[in-house]
């Protein structure tokens, strides 16, 4: 997880009752109150390197703005799921649309507030996997077919 502020200890609250190990990073976590909700701490390298899902949780500010760029895309496994649960503009979209080109990412990253169109991947000649977008994302795609 990044971030783990009010809805982050919803979230993870979630995954410590189902068993799963839970671990965050943040700018200013503190340890011990990651400890005191059964989630772990790590450093954004070992967060985005080690984990299968990660979800993100964050306000957006100029602090923030761009926090997970093409570093943090390239470190994440082939396999792994970025779910932006904040605001958009804490994802590079630059980095975002290119992850997938440069086989950093094994599914194309999803975000509340941008997911990249069909014209990023024309204009990019990248192909994706459909099935692996978000569920709102077709839903929205079927809303306007006729």
């Amino acid at each position: 997880m990044v971030g783990l502020g009010t809805l982050g200890l919803r979230i993870a609250a979630v995954g410590v009752a189902f068993g799963t190990r839970v671990v965050a990073w943040s700018n200013n976590l503190d340890p011990a109150h990651t400890a005191d909700h059964g989630v772990e701490a790590l450093d954004k390298h070992e967060l985005f390197s080690s984990s299968d899902i990660i979800t993100v949780h964050c306000r957006l500010s100029e602090r923030s703005k761009g926090i997970i760029g093409v570093d943090e895309l390239g470190w994440m496994k082939p396999t792994a799921l970025l779910i932006n649960t904040s605001h958009g503009p804490l994802v590079d979209a630059s980095a975002l649309v290119a992850a997938p080109r440069a086989s950093r990412s094994g599914s194309w990253p999803t975000s509340r507030a941008h997911t990249p169109t069909w014209a990023d991947c024309r204009s990019r000649r990248l192909s994706i996997d459909v099935s692996r977008r978000a569920p709102r994302t077709a839903w929205r795609r079927r809303s306007h077919r006729r």
